[in-house]
């Protein structure tokens, strides 16, 4: 996203339930736009296509094919534009905030005399406006509105014609030149609506005329107003959020919680509850360790590193009562391995397959946050004899192909059948507390490790599991256990499977998340484990590429398949990738191709859920799909969330902001937050119910407004939470400011004391695109310069202020915005701009 320029005060505390309004009070001005050009497409017939400028329907088949191309040359800006035949159509999604959409401003480039050009802006309800243009000899005229009638003076400001940069010698009155054209179309629908447009917007540009006429449009931007709220909002937010679940489900009914968890044992005794009235649901019958038992964990480190006493002295009992019941009943006694009992009577459930990473971590999590020496070291001892018992039955099970010939899988029974007595070294994510394999089909790591197909994601869980515990207390046997694991995966296969199209980096996330942890947990000894995150990271980021523009991986999101529902799995390897210390990443590639497409892939991850009326969903940059056929009315609509049809409170667009946030540098933090907060209000506005959150599109939901279960909300708890450690506890310095004075004739500037201001100028709001530059700051040098209406560094005095006279003429209009610079000339921070 482009940042354009910070607006009013940032909102002082979080708020649970919003009702967006129309105000610039505490917002940040953007690009709506993923691009705002057309740098970014390359060539639709590359082998896999590189369409970029996330544009739809802007890559034709071939050269000749008579639709809308991105063709190189006499560009308005950069290197591309794009060209668009009559009878071609091209759109892209808006990002924009409830709320916020009566006032939406699509600025663009263009050029052409033999066809007019229609802008038309759709909303989530499908009602559309727009403007058509035609360019008239000197002149650059709206015409009609896009259904035809007449356009008013009040309906659309055309701004000034501008000759391109790097074009001088262009006449000025020639028919072919770039023209700038400026258009309210947010109120132009707005005041045909009688109401705000509903979010989940397109933008369509279209070329209207005769055969062989054409259109040539470039640098399109969408100005949005997005919700900026201060790190310290989002902390509170993100903490009331945690404090008001752990009471949800701990306390009891008489002090204001509904008593989902047995007081005495720590176990889970109801895990549903309606959302309006708090009525619990059914009885659990099976115990183990639950999500709310991490979420706890995670809380209590957190409360610790920021000096929360109160939350500490309140949890920490609870958390020992639950590890002391999970250390009583929760592990078979023979193999240590952890089980799941029927509640109430406690009876172990010994046929049952339990995940085993989690119960690992969980158990060196909460050593350190118990306060007690001795549960902490029954704690990692249980941890140790797990890590035993997976080592000894890798072992066991490690047999050559002639003494145990691989399983089959049977289609119609849905399982393995035949022998199932070869692990081909590797460990399961799952067993029995008798460290049974399941046969069946319902989880592909163990069918994947009894057919011989070592190269499903999961397979390093236990292996990771295994390498923390190395980590702690050591065993001989660890080393060859885990290197053994890590052989039998095939480096090859992501080379051979990988496409671009169809990639949604869940794989890719897996394995580099786990084999990068067994790598920071066992160092040298075990080489393999770099060898195999190097080797898929090649496939998507090859070490010799010099931009993220260049990389599989890049172009593959901008193809569209950036934004399933757990897109977020693949932030997992690029973020540990790019905080590796130098003798880990050594021959990686460079770290600023792993920090730049962090911060790519989450504005993708953004743009491509988008916003469906208060909803967010997990479908692509392709069409949306409705969801609209259980013959009920609904003033927002329902929409899909693609093909697992689940939506609801958005977990992974959480974490993938959280990815690049803690990846972010300074003056690159801003939009970041405003994509958390936008996330957080539109959730809250659309989902939040007194108790819990809407599971979205779920069957029960659309008949019924209740969820069938609680799981979606303490997933998006959860993802606060993860979130909250990246949130700075510093004092958050004051944003440079601009107000100007005397009429018009003079700027007063206050910002840090004894620090110089850079005063960013241009004729427009500052927008650029990513191939120019940092397209998440204000650009300060490909924009017009800083040379202009008014000087271009002023120093603060110790007061940290300054005043500066105009020297332009006294009628020029334009945009100037005060930035301060790090000691590299890095944009360190923004304030806001400021219409002159």
């Amino acid at each position: 996203m482009v940042v354009g320029a910070l607006a009013g005060a940032p909102a002082k505390a979080a708020r649970s339930a919003p009702a967006p309004a129309e105000s610039d009070e505490g917002t940040l001005l953007l690009d709506g736009l993923l691009n705002s050009g057309f740098e970014l497409l390359a060539d639709g017939n590359a082998k896999p296509p590189s369409y970029g400028a996330y544009w739809m329907g802007a890559c034709a088949g071939t050269k000749t094919d008579p639709e809308a191309v991105v063709a190189a040359g006499d560009a308005f800006r950069g290197e591309r534009f794009l060209h668009l035949p009559a009878g071609s159509e091209v759109l892209q999604k808006i990002v924009a905030a409830p709320g916020h959409t009566s006032h939406l401003r699509v600025s663009l480039a263009m050029r052409g005399v033999a066809a007019q050009l229609g802008l038309v802006l759709e909303d989530g309800s499908g009602q559309s406006a727009g403007v058509r243009l035609v360019n008239d000899g000197t002149i650059l005229r709206p015409i009609a509105r896009a259904e035809g009638a007449l356009l008013t003076s009040e309906d659309v400001t055309a701004l000034a014609p501008r000759q391109a940069q790097g074009s001088a010698a262009r006449a000025a009155g020639d028919a072919a030149e770039w023209r700038r054209a400026s258009f309210d179309l947010g109120a132009l629908l707005a005041s045909r609506l009688h109401k705000a447009p509903q979010p989940r917007l397109v933008l369509r540009l279209s070329a209207i005329g005769p055969l062989g006429a054409s259109m040539d449009v470039d640098e399109v931007i969408a100005e949005v107003r997005w919700p900026q709220p201060t790190e310290a909002e989002l902390t509170e937010y993100a903490s009331g959020l945690v404090r008001e679940t752990l009471s949800r489900w701990f306390e009891t009914p008489e002090h204001g919680g509904l008593g989902l968890v047995d007081a005495l044992s720590g176990y889970v005794t109801h895990g549903r509850y309606d959302l309006e009235t708090g009525a619990r649901g059914p009885d659990e019958t099976v115990g183990g360790l639950h999500a709310i038992h991490s979420l706890l964990v995670d809380w209590l480190r957190e409360a610790r590193r920021r000096g929360w006493q109160a939350d500490v002295q309140r949890w920490t009992p609870v958390l020992q009562r639950c590890v002391r019941t999970l250390l009583q009943h929760g592990f078979d006694p023979d193999t240590g391995l952890p089980r799941l009992v029927s509640l109430p009577d406690e009876t172990p459930l010994d046929d049952t397959a339990v995940a085993l990473a989690p119960w690992v971590e969980f158990l060196l999590d909460a050593r350190e946050q118990v306060v007690d020496e001795a549960l902490a070291a029954q704690g990692l001892a249980q941890a140790r004899r797990i890590a035993d018992t997976l080592l000894a039955l890798q072992q066991q099970h490690d047999l050559s192909p002639a003494e145990a010939p691989a399983g089959t899988w049977d289609e119609a029974r849905g399982r393995i059948v035949g022998n199932d007595g070869n692990w081909f070294g590797c460990i399961p994510d799952r067993l029995t507390p008798k460290g049974t394999i399941e046969t069946d089909g319902r989880f592909d790591t163990s069918g994947a490790i009894l057919t011989g197909h070592t190269s499903g994601h999961g397979l390093l869980r236990s292996a990771r599991a295994i390498a923390r515990v190395h980590a702690l207390a050591p065993h001989p046997e660890d080393v060859p256990g885990l290197n053994r694991a890590l052989a039998a995966y095939r480096r090859d296969w992501d080379v051979s499977r990988y496409e671009p199209a169809r990639d949604d980096g869940r794989h890719y996330g897996h394995l580099v998340g786990d084999a990068l942890d067994i790598a920071l947990h066992a160092g040298a000894e075990t080489p393999d484990a770099l060898a195999l995150v190097r080797s898929a990271t090649d496939v998507r980021l090859a070490r010799d590429a010099a931009r993220i523009d260049d990389t599989r991986w890049i172009q593959a999101v901008r193809q569209g398949v950036a934004c399933p529902a757990d897109s977020s799995r693949a932030f997992l390897g690029l973020l540990q990738l790019d905080g590796l210390k130098p003798e880990l990443s050594s021959p990686m590639s460079s770290p600023s191709l792993y920090h730049d497409a962090l911060l790519e892939l989450a504005r993708n991850d953004l743009q491509g859920r988008q916003l469906a009326n208060t909803r967010f969903t997990g479908s692509g940059f392709r069409l949306w799909d409705s969801d609209q056929d259980d013959g009920r009315e609904h003033e927002a609509g329902w929409w899909d969330a693609g093909e697992d049809g689940g939506a609801g409170p958005p977990t992974s667009a959480i974490d993938a902001q959280q990815a690049a946030l803690r990846g972010a540098r300074a003056g690159e933090r801003l939009p970041l937050l405003a994509a958390l907060a936008l996330i957080r209000d539109v959730t809250d506005a659309g989902l939040r119910r007194p108790y819990g959150w809407l599971d979205g599109v779920h069957e029960t939901a659309r008949e019924d407004q209740l969820p069938d279960d609680s799981g979606a909300g303490l997933a998006y708890v959860a993802a606060w939470m993860r979130l909250l450690p990246c949130l700075s506890t510093d004092p958050e310095e004051p944003l440079p400011a601009l107000e100007i004075v005397d009429g018009g004739a003079a700027l007063r500037l206050s910002g840090p004391p004894g620090a110089t201001i850079v005063l960013a100028q241009a004729e427009e709001l500052f927008a650029t695109r990513p191939s120019e530059g940092d397209s998440r700051l204000l650009p300060i040098d490909d924009v017009g310069g800083t040379a202009g209406t008014w000087p271009p560094r002023v120093p603060l005095d110790a007061a940290g202020t300054a005043k500066v006279g105009r020297r332009g003429p006294p009628g020029a209009q334009g945009w100037v915005a005060p930035l301060v610079r790090g000691p590299a000339g890095e944009v360190v921070q923004a304030g806001a701009a400021v219409h002159y």
